[in-house]
């Protein structure tokens, strides 16, 4: 009651004021609370004659949706069974799913242990047939063998594969060492080889022996390892391009290599460094000799099996042709500080190239001695002494008092051919015809060089001796001194020249163009290749020299401009403009100096 006296008198206040001549709104107020009574008094009318109707409706509604909501709870109950029953036949699935994969797992185990099991009935199978004498049987098994281990290659069992090629790599090697034991035999009996007192056994063999000769090598066909498990052994990095030959080629080869190892190794009489014709000769002599055999008696074996693909012939001229590359290999680390083993070397291992290329037909697919002589410091010296050769053949031919005089025919010619001429072509031919079997485009190219190269790119005439002299002791003291030794040896005489060419040839002489090509010709083509043949990248022990042909060698613009640059004081920013064109171990004033010995610079 008293809040309530308190809101009327605040009303008043508020509507009225504190002003006395405000009290005329008195009457404006007064209307006011009239309407607003009438007002209330209206809706309280109203309200009492809707009140009943208001009432049932919301009373309906509200019976309404007690009826959903009951509906609504019968469907949840309804609903939530379903889900527990479905919930139950998962649980029973989800059990009845582990019950299938332990039954899957134990399969698995049971089908990889009969597996192995029947790896192992073939491993006894092949024992007991080796041990009976059964070859047949014995092959039979191992080509069984080895098609399982052909189909496990896209496995992923690794432990499985490994079990397999572990079994089939024993079973091989056994195999192989008794039917090589019994092959030996047959081709004693056959007299192979036919060389020496057995060359008339070539065109007499006895037939039984003959027939067990074609049935075993059948069955050393079947006994190669699968290509993917084959590893072959090579013993040097010229051997990777040698194909490994089928088993039973290379046990016919092997009394060849047995005869070759015997007589041009050691201290033979027949292992002349002079007579390097004899082993070429060897090899081809047994390769005629013997191709016509293997042609008639081991093709057809191979053949029969499936191998129509693989050239018998072809495979036992490798396997000796392998024989030559490695004596020519092991005779030219010898013979190249000599030029006239070394020329004579290369000559008969290019008539020995020719002789198999066009005589006996073998494939220019096939390695031969070429890719001996094609080795960088191999090359670089053939070529040297062929320019050199050449070079004397054509100063001869040029000085000649009949030089040019018409050669004496019998036909009439009107060409009028002099004989410098007809010379001069004569060893061009020459040359070609050394070159055409190199196998890669670039080396022939190479070896015919142009009239400019001939004339200007040759080592310098009074540096000759030098190189040579170089280059022999050098291998005197690789013979000589143990390895540690002749490390330090090199190295300390590569230093010591290397400051010796750049103080007492570079820096007291003027370079033309052509001088700057002259040494740097001398330098890479001589010098480094001289080095190479103990260290990879000889370059990098002779940084001065090496230099010094860059800045005696770049254009004459770029010259100008890196003398302008290198005057400046900034010794940072010199040394990074001498980075730029590979220039590393010279200071800024060196190279200046350097550069003020070319003929076409002049700078303060």
């Amino acid at each position: 009651m008293i809040d309530t006296k308190e809101t009327i008198i605040h009303k008043f206040n508020t509507e009225l004021g504190n002003d006395l001549r405000g009290l005329n709104k008195i009457y404006e107020f007064h209307q006011y609370l009239n309407t607003q009574k009438n007002e209330i008094q209206k809706s309280l009318s109203m309200a009492s004659s809707e009140a009943p109707s208001k009432v049932k409706a919301v009373i309906e509604n509200v019976e309404k949706i007690d009826i959903e909501f009951q509906q609504l709870q019968k469907a949840f109950i309804e609903f939530k069974e379903n889900i527990q029953e479905t919930m139950q036949e998962n649980d029973k699935s989800l059990e009845m799913q582990k019950i299938i994969n332990v039954i899957t797992y134990l399969n698995k185990s049971l089908l990889y242990l009969n597996f192995i099991k029947y790896i192992e009935n073939i491993s006894d199978e092949i024992q007991v047939s080796l041990t009976n004498g059964d070859d047949e049987l014995t092959i039979s098994l191992y080509v069984d063998l080895t098609n399982i281990s052909c189909q496990l290659r896209s496995s992923t069992c690794h432990y499985l594969q490994n079990y397999v090629k572990e079994t089939l790599y024993f079973w091989h090697n056994l195999i192989k060492d008794k039917l090589s034991k019994e092959y030996n035999d047959i081709l004693k009996g056959l007299k192979w080889p036919f060389c020496g007192n057995n060359a008339s056994s070539l065109h007499i063999s006895v037939p039984e022996i003959l027939m067990k000769f074609k049935i075993l090598t059948e069955y050393l066909f079947h006994l190669q390892l699968p290509e993917e498990t084959a590893k072959p052994v090579v013993t040097s990095v010229l051997l990777t391009d040698f194909t490994p030959v089928s088993l039973p080629i290379s046990l016919l080869v092997r009394p060849l290599r047995q005869r070759f190892i015997y007589h041009f190794t050691g201290s033979k009489l027949t292992n002349r460094q002079d007579k390097p014709e004899w082993f070429f000769t060897q090899i081809l002599t047994w390769i005629k000799d013997h191709v016509q055999w293997i042609q008639k008696n081991v093709q057809p074996a191979a053949n029969s099996i499936g191998l129509n693909h693989i050239d018998m012939k072809v495979e036992f001229m490798r396997a000796l042709i392998q024989l030559a590359v490695e004596k020519l290999h092991s005779e030219l680390s010898i013979v190249q500080y000599d030029d006239a083993l070394f020329a004579h070397l290369v000559d008969e291992a290019l008539g020995f190239e020719r002789e198999l290329r066009e005589t006996l037909f073998y494939p220019s697919t096939q390695p031969a001695t070429v890719f001996v002589l094609t080795q960088a410091h191999i090359f670089v010296k053939w070529i040297n002494m062929e320019k050199k050769y050449a070079t004397e053949k054509m100063d001869a031919i040029l000085s000649s008092n009949t030089a040019w005089e018409k050669l004496l025919t019998s036909d009439v010619d009107d060409m009028k051919v002099t004989e410098c001429a007809d010379a001069f072509l004569t060893l061009l031919s020459t040359i070609s015809d050394r070159y055409k079997h190199l196998p890669q485009p670039g080396h022939r190219w190479f070896a015919m060089q142009s009239s400019k190269e001939v004339v200007s790119l040759s080592v310098t005439p009074t540096g000759y001796s030098m190189f040579q002299e170089l280059a022999t002791q050098l291998n005197l003291l690789h013979n000589t001194l143990a390895l540690p030794l002749f490390e330090q040896a090199w190295k300390n005489l590569a230093s010591q020249f290397d400051q010796f060419l750049l103080e007492e040839v570079v820096l007291v002489n003027h370079f033309n163009m052509g001088g700057a090509e002259q040494l740097q010709y001398d330098i890479f083509r001589n010098l480094f290749p001289l080095f190479g043949l103990y260290i990879n990248k000889p370059e990098s022990y002779f940084p001065l020299i090496k230099e010094a042909c860059i800045l005696l060698n770049i254009m004459l613009g770029s010259a100008i401009l890196l003398v302008e640059a290198l005057n400046d004081d900034d010794e940072i920013i010199a040394n990074e403009i001498l980075a730029d064109i590979g220039v590393y171990k010279m200071s800024p004033e060196l190279a200046l100096k350097v550069i003020g010995t070319r003929t076409d610079i002049t700078y303060v």
